[in-house]
């Protein structure tokens, strides 16, 4: 792959996309992870929030997918953080945790999902990761752990909560994460 020092344009945004998608259905998982590469460091000029949306959380699916097919879970965690834009990798440990639990490896699912709680916990996809932790363990019996990240998740509800401040700051649309933290409000009190 050739890539460029300037990828404004909305068609080669659109190119990029494609080409991840074409490189990993073609088993080109190096090539797809490059390609995604691009897109999460290229300016998203002349896209709605939710078509970045969108982009980034089809990136993350095209990258996550890559890496599960070429490397172990520790490789997967350091080439996260080297490589991807903070911004991002909670996009791509949801998704590494989402294709984990469809396989039912709980263990990778969580340990993912325990990492991605150290190392950013301003991502938007913050409440998901806690909502799928929180159902790991429910699945396992692990209570008390259940608990705290129910607690957890309630306490991002208020206006005033940090999450919510930071993606404010970052324009972002919070009301389809908030029946998350409904919920977990609602299962503490019962």
């Amino acid at each position: 792959l050739q890539l460029k020092d300037n990828f404004s344009s909305y068609y080669e945004l659109k190119s990029w996309y494609r080409l991840a998608w074409s490189a990993y259905f073609s088993g080109k998982m190096q090539d797809a992870i490059e390609a995604c590469y691009a897109l999460f460091s290229l300016p998203k000029e002349g896209l709605t929030q939710d078509e970045k949306r969108l982009l980034i959380r089809d990136a993350a699916k095209i990258i996550s997918r890559s890496f599960i097919e070429i490397e172990d879970i520790i490789s997967i965690k350091r080439l996260v953080k080297k490589r991807i834009p903070n911004p991002y990798w909670g996009a791509v440990s949801l998704s590494l945790m989402n294709r984990w639990q469809q396989e039912n490896a709980l263990q990778k699912a969580s340990d993912m999902a325990l990492w991605a709680l150290k190392n950013d916990q301003t991502s938007y996809e913050f409440p998901e990761i806690l909502s799928q932790l929180e159902k790991i363990y429910e699945i396992r019996g692990e209570k008390e752990k259940q608990r705290k990240i129910l607690e957890r998740l309630a306490l991002l509800l208020p206006e005033d909560s940090l999450w919510r401040k930071v993606q404010a700051k970052r324009s972002l649309s919070v009301t389809e994460k908030i029946p998350l933290m409904l919920s977990a409000n609602k299962r503490l009190s019962e």
